[in-house]
């Protein structure tokens, strides 16, 4: 749908909806060669071509299904566990720092002038070890998912490393308040350490 009086132009694409919106132009500013135009799609926003989004395959029964919507990407029960352990403690932290250069990534838990990151992972988004389960329908899709959630998870360690930060990574089957307590002890130690130079 487009008309030449509106400002914006709203359509359907084929990979989904795609909105677009021409912001007005002032004769002579900007230069034609910097129109401006605004397109929201998730693989853009993304900064990915829409062909490299990977396609999710459908649930094998409507419980999977739900399952997976009920799925947080925060604020997760272990994450705040761990957070309420923490608070206990007396540490006061920021959530989801935008912290890891170059990347639009979170970190669950920042403590900011001590530089420590806190990421909490679930066992089975992160490949835990001892607890990590491969799934039995699409294995292909997920082995490759968590595969990919991995090498993301050791990149993210080398980005926050480089850039100075100290990283605790915590599975989610790990007793909080223990937890809570070798952070706690790291944070101070940062902070020492900090005070100190």
């Amino acid at each position: 749908m487009c008309s030449t009086g509106r400002l914006s132009v709203r359509g359907e694409s084929p990979r989904g909806r795609l909105a677009l919106e021409l912001l007005p132009v002032r004769p002579g500013w900007p230069p034609p060669s910097r129109a401006i135009l605004a397109c929201s799609n998730n693989a853009r926003d993304r900064n990915q071509d829409a062909d490299d989004v990977q396609k999710v395959p459908q649930p094998f029964s409507e419980a999977a299904r739900n399952r997976m919507v009920a799925n947080r990407g925060r604020d997760t029960r272990p994450e705040r566990a761990l957070r309420s352990s923490l608070h206990r403690l007396g540490l006061r932290f920021r959530l989801q720092g935008a912290v890891v250069p170059g990347t639009r990534r979170r970190v669950d838990i920042v403590f900011g002038p001590a530089r420590v990151a806190v990421l909490v992972d679930g066992c089975f988004w992160h490949g835990c070890p001892d607890h990590g389960t491969s799934a039995k329908a699409n294995a292909e899709f997920w082995d490759a998912k968590i595969t990919a959630n991995v090498r993301r998870d050791l990149d993210t360690n080398d980005r926050l490393r480089r850039a100075g930060w100290t990283v605790v990574r915590v599975w989610e089957h790990e007793d909080p308040s223990s937890a809570a307590v070798e952070i706690e002890r790291l944070v101070h130690e940062k902070r020492t350490i900090g005070a100190d130079a």
